[in-house]
């Protein structure tokens, strides 16, 4: 159950490191 738990949250860290990377590339080509 615990390393359900832990991989789901390891797979919402990269989700959100993406979306601020995406985020800063669309800034960078502003």
């Amino acid at each position: 159950m615990s390393s359900q738990s832990q991989q789901l949250t390891i797979l919402a860290v990269d989700d959100s490191t993406m979306m601020q990377e995406v985020i800063k590339q669309m800034l960078g080509n502003d």
